[in-house]
């Protein structure tokens, strides 16, 4: 028999885990995203990659798991996952390829590939190297419709002509105003792609939850202020 040193029980989209007060402390330094501030007990959000950092957790402190099975299993697909990113990154598969009226060079190809397995990745190319394309290129798949691309406040039009120019055949609509209001006419289809300023993403969260389905953030230095801006928040609910 081992020492157990607390439980771990999935309750909705978070890990709930109740563990003594050292194993506690460690949880903290290992998961700082988690509240710092938590006494009871510890909320961790249940994706793939804190499956597998949480597996590795309960190696060096065991702890009872109410759904083992689950947690190994998105273990798995979290490291079959980084390991097909990294043939891409190396090369060592064929990229996929995306139908653009501008062919994308291939590496602006194999930044886009892995947008169509992952949740989020973060481009961090030099200037002029094309990340806009890289992220235009998901867009032309209908899974990814309507998408979301969020630029800073003097860049909509610009971005517009740019997705006009490698995808002409997407209907985009720059938001004019911080509130919502209808993007089409009754009986029109609506757009493909809405590009909107990060000042006007606050006042249109709610209304575009649960309807955008890809999201390009353009100079994501915007939401460096942290989790407490209204920015911040906006972009985390999409």
């Amino acid at each position: 028999m081992y020492k157990s040193y607390g439980t771990i029980s999935r309750q909705e989209k978070n890990w709930h885990i109740e563990c003594e007060p050292h194993v506690k402390t460690r949880l903290k330094r290992v998961f700082p995203k988690v509240s710092q501030h938590a006494s009871k007990f510890i909320e961790l959000s249940d994706t793939p990659s804190n499956c597998h950092d949480l597996l590795w957790f309960i190696e060096r402190y065991p702890m009872r798991v109410d759904d083992l099975k689950y947690m190994k299993a998105q273990s798995k697909a979290y490291v079959s996952l980084k390991e097909d990113i990294l043939d891409v990154m190396d090369y060592k598969r064929p990229i996929k390829t995306f139908d653009l009226a501008v062919p994308p060079y291939e590496y602006q190809r194999a930044a886009g590939d892995p947008l169509l397995n992952v949740k989020g990745l973060l481009l961090g190319d030099d200037l002029g190297l094309g990340k806009t394309a890289s992220g235009i290129c998901p867009m032309i798949l209908p899974e990814s419709l309507p998408a979301l691309f969020v630029t800073m406040t003097h860049l909509p039009m610009q971005i517009k002509n740019e997705i006009e120019r490698f995808a002409p055949h997407l209907k985009c609509h720059i938001l004019k105003k911080a509130s919502p209001y209808p993007l089409h006419k009754e009986g029109e289809a609506g757009p493909d792609v809405i590009i909107t300023s990060y000042s006007k993403l606050n006042g249109w969260a709610e209304y575009l939850a649960g309807k955008i389905k890809y999201v390009v953030f353009d100079e994501i230095q915007e939401l460096r202020t942290g989790y407490t801006s209204q920015k911040y928040s906006a972009a985390e609910t999409h």
